[in-house]
């Protein structure tokens, strides 16, 4: 049975519990160095909860509590009733393959989507893909290789006005972070009513999509740093994955300065909503 908001604030106040589902099991060499996706997730949004609770005072401040749940293993929360957001990672693997659990992971977003409207989904990457064909694949809305190949390393996201209208102190700032794909979301038709574009990027024209209370999702990976990129780009090439010209474009490109801070105050206010 889903929980009222009134009761959802009176048995955490102040307190937000989101449950990272992992979609990929990270090499050792990252999980060693970084830790594994809820790991990462975690330090990531804890840095947009210090710009959230900048200049508050205690009473208002927030926190979050992330709890690590490997979907790509099948293993899910047991009790989703005390889960106030689920943040979907990455993968190797693409939205469109046809794995058992990629299909199961389908089908649990829909259902606690349904039953659950307390509950928030962020999406990331693969996230972000899978989320679009849950919520968007009766509207036209698909997810394909892309024909630009690689988006790798820093990029910008230019804001769409009705997403910036969303957070006003986005108004005038850029959001700048790591990428790391080959897929991308792709619209035939305009997004029905109630959902946004969070904006585009020079490569790749859906960045991200917004539902107001329910749903947001970014294509990059602000959640991720330099030492990562540079693993994965370095396996990318070893692998022969990219030539050597994207692989020395996406070098260059990790180094740029990035606001992923930006990103994950976003996502705080988000899940204040």
């Amino acid at each position: 049975m889903a929980i009222s908001e009134d009761q959802r604030r009176a048995r955490r106040p102040g307190v937000m519990h989101v449950a990272v589902l992992e979609c990929e099991t990270l090499p050792d060499a990252i999980v060693e160095a970084r830790g594994n996706f809820a790991n990462i997730f975690n330090q990531w949004l804890q840095t947009g909860v210090n710009k959230v609770n900048y200049k508050r005072p205690p009473q208002r401040r927030t926190s979050i509590e992330v709890t690590r749940w490997p979907v790509v293993h099948g293993v899910y929360p047991s009790d989703i009733t005390k889960v106030d957001a689920f943040i979907i990672t990455g993968s190797i693997c693409s939205a469109y393959d046809d794995y058992p659990w990629i299909r199961a992971l389908e089908e649990f977003v829909r259902v606690v989507y349904d039953t659950h409207p307390h509950i928030k989904f962020f999406g990331g990457c693969f996230g972000h893909q899978l989320l679009a064909r849950v919520f968007l694949g009766e509207h036209g809305v698909k997810v394909v290789g892309a024909d630009y190949g690689w988006e790798n390393g820093v990029h910008d996201v230019n804001l769409t006005p009705q997403f910036v209208s969303q957070f006003p102190f986005l108004q005038g700032q850029t959001m700048r972070y790591q990428f790391l794909h080959s897929d991308e979301v792709v619209t035939t038709q305009p997004l029905p009513r109630g959902w946004l574009s969070v904006g585009s990027s020079d490569m790749c024209k859906n960045q991200g999509l917004y539902q107001p209370g329910r749903v947001l999702t970014y294509q990059g990976h602000p959640e991720f740093d330099r030492r990562i990129l540079y693993y994965f780009t370095d396996f990318l090439g070893s692998t022969g994955t990219i030539d050597n010209d994207v692989y020395e474009t996406s070098l260059k490109l990790i180094d740029r300065d990035s606001t992923s801070q930006l990103a994950a105050e976003v996502v705080v206010r988000f899940l204040e909503i």
